[in-house]
């Protein structure tokens, strides 16, 4: 099996406004083995996910809250061929980047991934607090 790097922006969250506060709080991490984070001094937050060991993935992403109401930019590095399993990635983008980021700029974010061909999940990311299931849908294929 060949293995290949494959990148791409990921263009599904938005933020949402809460009161600005000084102490965003640092990137000490307590997720396990397979999700890795940290920043660098050029000012962008890198988060790595060992899928299975022929899958990683890397997000980067600014460590800048974007305006009230825009999407941060997202650049996904994925090196492998095989594809994760869809509870996985979930779990990984949720817990790991986009809380960490919730947390980070004290912002709420709205997160949604296509959960297979014909069906999403947008998901409440609040700072400090777990996800939650906003709505599922369909997705119209017309």
């Amino acid at each position: 099996m060949s293995k290949r790097n494959r990148k791409r922006r990921g263009p599904q969250l938005a933020t949402t406004d809460l009161e600005k506060t000084a102490n965003l709080g640092s990137l000490n991490s307590s997720e396990g083995p397979q999700n890795q984070q940290q920043a660098s001094d050029s000012g962008v937050l890198r988060f790595q996910h060992l899928f299975d060991p022929e899958l990683v993935c890397e997000v980067k992403v600014k460590d800048q809250p974007p305006a009230l109401g825009q999407m941060p930019e997202l650049e996904f590095n994925w090196n492998g061929d095989s594809r994760p399993r869809v509870e996985e990635y979930r779990s990984f983008m949720l817990e790991s980047v986009i809380q960490t980021l919730s947390n980070r700029w004290n912002q709420s974010i709205l997160y949604s991934l296509a959960v297979n061909s014909d069906s999403f999940e947008t998901w409440v990311i609040q700072p400090h607090e777990k996800p939650v299931l906003f709505l599922r849908g369909a997705i119209d294929a017309d």
